[in-house]
């Protein structure tokens, strides 16, 4: 079910600890009717859920702040290097689709780290590395500040291991999702 998926792999966006997660849903039959009632679910929340990706065999989901993503997607230097690698800034779904665009040649882009609230230092670290020789691995790879790294993966383990017993004890998805 896609709920689940959702609060096991997207808890930290749920929570409004991050602009984006993604994961992927491999029972593509349902996956179109499926995103759109999490949009009716979760949109009044301010979160929003998109397939950016999809194949044969499965599909990749977004799941999306759009406001905190702005913010995210305006934060000094990311226009810069997104526009470097051909992106489009002049708004949040601009972006989304050049991304999606990118992810439908075959490999997932480097710069989704971006989309995802990866420091920009860890991105450009992964980028220019290719990505090899990082510091430490966790929900990215860590070519900046370790230390900082270590507390926000510490906090996402948390957030999702809170969401998932709450929703385990009956608690709905929409009442999860805090408000943007």
């Amino acid at each position: 079910m896609m709920e689940r998926k959702i609060i096991e792999h997207c808890a930290p966006t749920l929570a409004g600890l991050k602009c984006g997660n993604m994961f992927k849903v491999t029972d593509r039959e349902r996956a179109d009717m499926e995103v759109a009632r999490m949009n009716d679910h979760l949109g009044p929340r301010g979160v929003s859920v998109r397939i950016m990706f999809s194949c044969a065999s499965r599909d990749l989901v977004l799941v999306y702040r759009e406001g905190m993503l702005g913010e995210r997607l305006s934060s000094p230097g990311v226009p810069e290097l997104l526009k470097e690698i051909g992106y489009d800034c002049s708004s949040v779904p601009s972006c989304l689709t050049t991304l999606s665009e990118r992810m439908s040649r075959g490999e997932m882009p480097p710069e989704v780290g971006i989309f995802l609230g990866y420091p920009l230092e860890d991105v450009r670290g992964f980028m220019e590395n290719k990505g090899r020789r990082c510091k430490a691995i966790g929900c990215w790879k860590v070519y900046g500040d370790e230390e900082s790294a270590a507390k926000t993966f510490s906090k996402y383990r948390k957030c999702r291991d809170v969401f998932l017993r709450k929703y385990d004890a009956g608690f709905p998805l929409t009442k999860l999702a805090v408000s943007a």
